[in-house]
């Protein structure tokens, strides 16, 4: 395991440069289509504001433009993810 001193920058999501876009997904149809699991991903204009997401698994994530606002996902794993100024905030 390499240690990192707290003062490193984070690494970045290592998205292909070529991953297109899911476009528009929300709450239901991540659950349905990915069973609440995303790895090496661009998400553009989610929506999951206010969504029960427990468990919830992103991994290597680009969001542009999502809507996070009030999110509950308990239990979550979240590792390298990048965003624009426009997600929103307030997971839990």
């Amino acid at each position: 395991m390499v240690r990192r001193d707290a003062a490193d920058p984070p690494y970045a999501p290592d998205v292909p440069a070529d991953a297109e876009p899911l476009d528009g997904l929300d709450a239901a149809t991540l659950r349905e289509q990915r069973g609440s699991s995303l790895v090496a991903a661009r998400l553009a204009r989610a929506d999951f504001g206010g969504a029960q997401l427990p468990n919830l698994r992103l991994v290597d994530v680009r969001l542009e433009q999502c809507n996070l606002a009030n999110l509950a996902a308990r239990g979550a794993t979240l590792v390298r993810l990048d965003g624009d100024n426009d997600a929103g905030a307030g997971a839990s």
